[in-house]
Order: structure tokens, then C-alpha cells, then sequence
């Protein structure tokens, strides 16, 4: 689901099932969170290619 940030920069939110993510036992290593789903921001990949340098 494409959205923008605070910057007006289109991003892309990822929300993961809560269910999933109490499960899962990599959690620590994704979240500090007690409880919930995780929600991971991306921004496009041309852009996320230009703001590290990869031509």
C-alpha cells in the first residue's frame, strides 16, 4: 500500500499479522515491542537504489 512520509516522499507500509509476529522467533531481533504487530516502512526500490549510491 503505497503512502508518503512526513516528507511528502512516497513510501510503502508493511504491516505484519499480530498473530504472526507473537509466534515468531526471531521477534526480539525485529521489535522491541511487548505486543503487537510489526510495521516496517520501505520507500520504492529506484528510490531506496538512489539514496544508497547503487547505480
Amino acid at each position: 500500500m503505497p503512502t508518503h512520509n512526513t516528507y511528502q516522499q512516497p513510501v510503502i507500509s508493511v504491516k505484519f499479522d499480530k498473530a504472526d509476529c507473537l509466534a515468531c522467533e526471531s521477534r526480539a531481533d525485529c521489535t522491541r515491542a511487548k505486543a503487537g504487530a510489526r510495521t516496517v516502512i520501505l520507500r520504492p526500490q529506484a528510490q531506496h537504489r538512489e539514496n544508497i549510491g547503487f547505480v
